[in-house]
């Protein structure tokens, strides 16, 4: 076979091969970075925080021991009620897609709380990588 031949027949391989490649577990769609960022919240909302916390990825748990995540949770009543997604969008950090998500009571309260969370891949999961309360 000529050189030549070879060379085209790997480039052809590759074009196929690339988009293939990078398809595996990539960005959830929105309906599941929203079923992840729900279960979470719900958790929560049962007191279910130790499965809550196992949950979140490795970087989470590191920042936030157990202990400290069940002193912060039960210091923060508004997690303890219903929330709604008020937005969700995929951000990009550092190149690495991100799911944010912003909720609130749904009741009107003075000052609104804010619950902010944000999901990221680790392995083949999407998990918490942050929770906020302001």
């Amino acid at each position: 076979m000529p050189p030549n031949t070879l060379a085209v027949r790997l480039g052809i391989a590759l074009l196929i091969a690339a988009p293939v490649a990078g398809c595996g577990a990539g960005a959830p769609d929105d309906a599941e970075a929203r079923a992840v960022v729900t279960r979470f919240i719900d958790q929560l909302r049962a007191g279910e925080i130790d499965a809550a916390w196992e949950s979140t990825t490795a970087d989470f748990k590191s920042d936030e021991g157990r202990e400290s995540f069940r002193k912060y949770v039960k210091g923060k009543p508004v997690l303890a009620g219903p929330l709604e997604i008020a937005e969700l969008k995929q951000v990009e950090i550092h190149g690495l897609t991100r799911w944010e998500a912003v909720l609130h009571p749904p009741s009107e309260t003075k000052p609104p709380a804010i619950v902010r969370t944000m999901i990221a891949q680790e392995g083949d999961a999407w998990r918490v990588e942050r929770l906020v309360v302001e």
